[in-house]
């Protein structure tokens, strides 16, 4: 998980999105004590993230949010 997490930031992520199946899922304390948090495509507050979500998102699976940064990325750095 640092290394994912390592990698977003070198590359200026705003948030991380894990879609993770049930196996995973299920260990709410883990992903939580890391800093994610489950979410529902609708409930981000950015709409670029809910059309990465969107587009991403395998069936089956439960979508894990994690932001790294309040700045927006607005434009390619």
């Amino acid at each position: 998980m640092e290394a994912l997490d390592e990698a977003a930031s070198e590359l200026q992520s705003e948030a991380v999105l894990l879609f993770l199946p049930p196996s995973l899922a299920q260990h709410v304390s883990t992903w939580r004590s890391v800093g994610y948090r489950p979410q529902t495509i609708q409930s981000l507050d950015v709409r670029a993230w809910q059309d990465a979500a969107r587009e991403s998102m395998p069936r089956g699976t439960s979508l894990w949010f994690k932001r790294l940064r309040e700045d927006r990325v607005l434009r390619p750095l």
